[in-house]
């Protein structure tokens, strides 16, 4: 999918107003500046990486997993590494292909000091490489509290600098 990004510009009271408008089309973008009352100013396309937001961390992790069963409680039996980890989500290698929208119980392994964090994720891309015979797994973080995703972005910060 790619993502537009324009720059758009109004007068209110004789002083100038610039404005964004993220869309997922060209055509999406000029409907929203033209209902706001702004005047087209420029287009940029952007690449999906500018959207985030959260900051992607390079870093391999250890981490398990399971698909979630309600009512059950999880056995972390498969072990995957992260490649990049941010407070909203993670992309990871495991020798497991999920299908895509089923939602996992995931735990992380953040360092021997630190708790580890665990919580429902959701499966958003699963790449298999049948070279390397693994799979390279994207989950968005689904019940993570305000204070986990502190804790990890402190985390995060701390063990990139």
């Amino acid at each position: 999918m790619q993502a537009y990004k324009y720059f758009a510009k109004r007068q209110i009271n004789g002083k100038p107003i610039e404005a964004v408008v993220y869309a997922n089309t060209a055509q999406e973008a000029l409907e929203k500046i033209n209902d706001l009352g702004y005047i087209p100013k420029g287009l940029e396309k952007l690449n999906m990486l500018d959207l985030r937001i959260y900051a992607r961390f390079d870093m391999q992790l250890p981490l398990w997993f399971n698909r979630f069963k309600l009512g059950h409680e999880s056995e972390f039996d498969i072990q995957g590494k992260t490649i990049n980890i941010s407070a909203g989500g993670i992309l990871f290698k495991t020798d497991r292909s999920l299908q895509l929208g089923i939602t996992i119980d995931l735990m992380l392994e953040l360092s021997e000091t630190d708790e580890d964090i665990q919580c429902l994720s959701r499966v958003i891309r699963c790449d298999l490489n049948e070279q390397e015979k693994n799979c390279t797994i994207a989950v968005c973080f689904l019940d993570l509290t305000h204070s986990e995703q502190n804790r990890l972005n402190e985390f995060l910060n701390k063990t990139s600098q």
